[in-house]
C-alpha cells in the first residue's frame, strides 16, 4: 500500500509545490499526452463548433434578443413583453455567453423579472463577505447554487436586526 502510494505522489506531483499546479490526472502520463488528454480536447472543439454553428444558424433570433436586453438594461421600457419574453431574451444572452458576472447589489435590478429557479446555476465566490438577505434573490432564481467562501476571511456587514438575518439562516 506504501509502495501505491509513494507511486502516486511521484506520479501525480504531490509532494512537489512546483510542479503539483501544473499536473493533469490522467491526462499526461510519461510526459505524453494521454488518449483521453486527446479525446477531451477534440470532443471540447467539437461542442465549440457545434455552439457556433446552433448561433450562426439562428442569428437573427439571436440579434433581435440580444437587441432589446440592451435597450433593457439601458432603461428602455418594455412594458409589452411578456415575462416569457424577458426569460427568453435572458436565455438568448446566455446561450451566446454562458458565464455572466454580476454583485448582488445590482442582481435585483438586472433580473427583476426573473422568477424562480429559471436560472441553471449561480456560482458566488468570496461568500463569506455576503449577507444571506443580500444572496437570496440570485439564490431563489437559480436551480443550483455553488457558493464559496472563508468564513475567517472580512465578515459582511450586517445592517439589519440579528433576529431578522437569524431567520433567514434558519430558513434558508
Amino acid at each position: 500500500m506504501q509502495k501505491n502510494i509513494l507511486s502516486l505522489e511521484k506520479e501525480f506531483y504531490l509532494n512537489d509545490e512546483t510542479n503539483k499546479e501544473k499536473s493533469s490526472f490522467f491526462m499526461i502520463e510519461n510526459n505524453e499526452k494521454t488518449e483521453l488528454f486527446e479525446a477531451r480536447n477534440d470532443l471540447f472543439i467539437k461542442a465549440l463548433n457545434l455552439h457556433k454553428i446552433a448561433i450562426l444558424s439562428n442569428n437573427s433570433y439571436f440579434a433581435k434578443n440580444l437587441e432589446i436586453l440592451s435597450d433593457l438594461l439601458g432603461g428602455t421600457d418594455y412594458r409589452n413583453l411578456s415575462k416569457n419574453n424577458i426569460v427568453e431574451i435572458w436565455k438568448s444572452l446566455f446561450f451566446v455567453i454562458p458565464s455572466i458576472s454580476s454583485t448582488y447589489a445590482s442582481f435585483g435590478y438586472c433580473f427583476k423579472d426573473i422568477g424562480y429557479n429559471e436560472f441553471g446555476y449561480l456560482i458566488s465566490d468570496e461568500s463569506g463577505q455576503s449577507t444571506i438577505t443580500s444572496a437570496i434573490g440570485a439564490i431563489y432564481r437559480t436551480k443550483k447554487a455553488i457558493v464559496i467562501g472563508d468564513p475567517l476571511q472580512l465578515e459582511p456587514i450586517v445592517n439589519i436586526p440579528n433576529n431578522i438575518n437569524n431567520f433567514f439562516y434558519q430558513v434558508f
